[in-house]
């Protein structure tokens, strides 16, 4: 679910900052930032944990300090095994069932910004 989250806040143009450890984000409507080497300086937005609220700040953003974007992993659900006619042959055939696959594991920077954060404030 962490990542599913992570994947839509990235969807709404959030970005994750892996030095600050926050999401940020640019407003729209705000004054046009100022392109520096590297980044940009301008007024964004960003979740603050400790209050629970979003708050807004001026500073610089190096293009590096932000998490890239990577592929979304998808959740992997178990299916039902529908008896069949060919099911019940290999069971009488003494044949064990194939072992389902397990849930890939969320690894990554990401999961550790949603730490103490609940999905309900996004």
């Amino acid at each position: 679910m962490q990542e599913l989250a992570a994947q839509e806040l990235w969807n709404r143009n959030w970005r994750y900052h892996k030095e600050m450890r926050l999401w940020i984000t640019k407003e729209s409507g705000t004054s046009p930032s100022q392109k520096v080497p590297s980044g940009e300086r301008g007024s964004y937005s960003y979740w603050d944990p400790e209050n629970w609220e979003k708050s807004r700040k001026e500073m610089t953003v190096i293009y590096s300090d932000l998490e890239e974007k990577s592929q979304p992993v998808f959740v992997q659900t178990q299916t039902l095994q529908l008896a069949t006619p060919a099911a019940g042959v290999a069971a009488q055939a003494g044949q064990q069932p194939q072992p389902q696959p397990t849930p890939a594991p969320m690894v990554g920077s990401r999961v550790a910004a949603f730490q103490g954060m609940g999905l309900a404030a996004m």
